[in-house]
């Protein structure tokens, strides 16, 4: 399964119409399954930013309540997917990351991390649910 993110580098940049102001987003994933997310980054007037050298990272953990939100999982990948353009980062997912966690809806988002060391959020923080699986992985 693949899924696509359009994730937004809020960089001062002026907003063209069209382009998304939130990049939030809901993802339903299966329990124990294998996922591909793939995260397209654009600044606010639909370009594309060279993130070469950047690095993204992709949190996943439980949201208990409204102010409380315990550790889940990380995951961290460089950019980019080639030949395609470097704004791109591809997330993997696999059985192990999720076949512990109880069938629930946890939270997610994800970050670029600059070679200096800089973060920039790109998809706030969003609803991921976890659906319960059919068989064992």
């Amino acid at each position: 399964m693949k899924l696509f993110l359009t994730g937004l580098l809020q960089d001062g940049t002026t907003p063209q119409p069209g382009i998304l102001t939130n990049a939030a987003s809901t993802l339903s994933v299966p329990r124990g399954g294998s996922v591909e997310l793939q995260v397209d980054v654009l600044r606010p007037d639909g370009t594309m930013p060279d993130l070469t050298g950047y690095t993204a990272i992709w949190a996943c953990r439980i949201q208990s309540s409204q102010y409380e939100r315990r550790p889940g999982f990380t995951k961290t990948v460089s950019v980019a997917i080639p030949p395609d353009p470097h704004n791109r980062f591809l997330f993997a997912l696999v059985p192990t990351d999720t076949w512990r966690m109880l069938p629930l809806r946890y939270v997610y988002d994800v970050w670029i991390v600059s070679g200096a060391g800089v973060r920039d959020l790109v998809v706030p923080l969003s609803a991921l649910v976890l659906t319960p699986a059919l068989t064992r992985p």
